[in-house]
């Protein structure tokens, strides 16, 4: 993930439009309330007053209310027949002790640890993995997250996990996670979405899979495709809150772009997650071209690009699947 300036331009800007089309996640004209459902959301509260073996807090932590993905939603691989036997390595969540008494600290720290646990529960019912890999953080404050095949870890760092806490605890504050919070959901989405695109990365070498192309659009293509056969309305705001996020991330100065990095430019990035959202539901999603936040030819071909990433990615993880 590129670390650059927020920016804000006539490029992001028909983007944000596609938060608005997508409040209900219906795709229509109309932009409505965009309140997660039961099966979109877990309210978690941690009040604990000595630490566990995996934390080590300072007294007793603050009780919040966390916007995180319900393990027990809806299957969201790729539709393709489960291997008579997986292997059987998993998403393992080792998180270092909280040892900080700095409360920004201890606010993303009590995010992530419900955050992790509930992504990992998801995928490890769902798939088989060669080996174990770590889901943990890092102390970095950089706006990053990054797979490691050295170490065979993920990692997200304190800078975005306390992007997306401090988003959610103020949402809450605001209205509560029940009242469907925008910045709340977008900040969770994002760091969702930044969670599935490093599984990419992880499932692309820990199973030795021969996908074509640059390696950074794939893990894009995985991260949308597991999103979008979520199928709850919050999923297409939450797509649409990463492709506004890519967007605002990406510098605007030709002179300044680092045209040889292995990312796409954030725009490419953000209006290639909306084609493929468009083209994983044209019905739903036909607000996007009414709207004009896409084309008519761009929507055209993320429904093909669609079909062909569905296609390819049940190919490759079958071998893997539990169910």
């Amino acid at each position: 993930m590129q670390t650059l300036p927020f920016t804000y331009c006539r490029a992001v800007a028909p983007l944000a439009l596609a938060l608005l089309l997508l409040s209900g996640c219906g795709g229509g004209s109309g932009a409505g309330s965009a309140a997660l459902p039961d099966s979109a959301k877990t309210a978690l509260t941690s009040t604990r007053e000595t630490p566990t073996t995996d934390e080590a807090t300072n007294g007793p932590t603050t009780t919040t209310t966390l916007l995180v993905p319900d393990s027990s939603a809806a299957v969201v691989v790729p539709d393709a027949g489960a291997t008579a036997s997986p292997p059987g390595g998993k998403l393992v969540v080792r998180l270092p002790p909280n040892a900080s008494t700095d409360q920004n600290h201890r606010l993303a720290y009590q995010f992530v640890a419900a955050l992790l646990p509930a992504f990992a529960d998801k995928i490890n019912a769902q798939l088989g993995l060669p080996r174990d890999v770590v889901l943990t953080m890092s102390d970095s404050e950089e706006l990053n997250a990054y797979y490691s095949a050295s170490t065979h870890s993920i990692t997200v760092n304190y800078g975005l996990i306390l992007y997306a806490a401090t988003q959610v605890h103020e949402g809450t504050a605001r209205g509560g996670a029940s009242g469907g919070d925008g910045a709340a959901q977008n900040a969770a989405g994002v760091l969702l979405f930044v969670l599935y695109h490093e599984l990419g990365h992880c499932l692309i070498h820990e199973c030795d899979l021969p996908v074509p192309g640059r390696e950074e659009d794939d893990a894009d293509q995985l991260a949308t495709l597991f999103m979008t056969r979520e199928r709850t309305p919050a999923m297409g705001r939450s797509l649409a809150a990463a492709a506004v996020f890519f967007a605002q991330m990406s510098e605007t100065d030709a002179a300044n772009i680092a045209w040889d990095d292995s990312h796409s430019i954030g725009q490419q990035r953000a209006y290639n997650i909306l084609g493929w959202l468009y083209g994983s539901d044209p019905a739903r999603m036909r607000g996007l071209v009414d709207n004009k936040v896409l084309s008519a030819e761009r929507a055209q071909d993320g429904i093909e690009e669609y079909r062909r990433i569905k296609r390819a990615w049940a190919n490759y993880l079958q071998p893997y699947l539990k169910s």
